[in-house]
């Protein structure tokens, strides 16, 4: 929780270091995704970049590994494989690829736990649609 409130507080920064006049209303139903991709817009980087060394060198392996296994499942593709890339997308929270992800993961097999997955991903990424699948 303590987490969120530093998380929302520097977005609020952000967003009025960059000319917005008006305090983001945080009781509004824009999910965390819409106020990133705002954000990533007005300063013309990514949040990620933002970060502190130490947390992009993070990123930067996470999105190595993420590379790596999805060379591996083009040629076996496996649910485990595509729960393993929407898990790094969920703690990197780019949601809407952790929706791809899991979906992919459905689509090979059909269990609760990857369902769960999919439905805490879709939440998180404030889409209120079901995906192709």
């Amino acid at each position: 929780m303590y987490k969120n409130i530093l998380t929302l507080a520097f977005l609020s920064l952000l967003i009025s270091a960059c000319g917005d006049e008006k305090e983001p209303d945080l009781n509004n139903k824009k999910t965390k995704t819409t106020v990133k991709n705002e954000i990533e817009s007005k300063v013309n980087t990514k949040v990620e970049e933002l970060l502190p060394p130490k947390y992009q060198s993070e990123v930067e392996e996470i999105e190595a590994q993420i590379i790596r296994i999805k060379e591996k499942l083009k040629t076996e593709p496996k649910a485990k494989g595509w729960i393993l890339i929407g898990d790094a997308y969920m703690y990197l929270k780019r949601y809407d690829e952790a929706v791809s992800a899991y979906g992919e993961a459905y689509k090979l097999e059909e269990t609760h736990e990857i369902r769960n997955k999919l439905k805490a991903a879709l939440y998180e990424a404030g889409q209120t649609m079901r995906p192709k699948i």
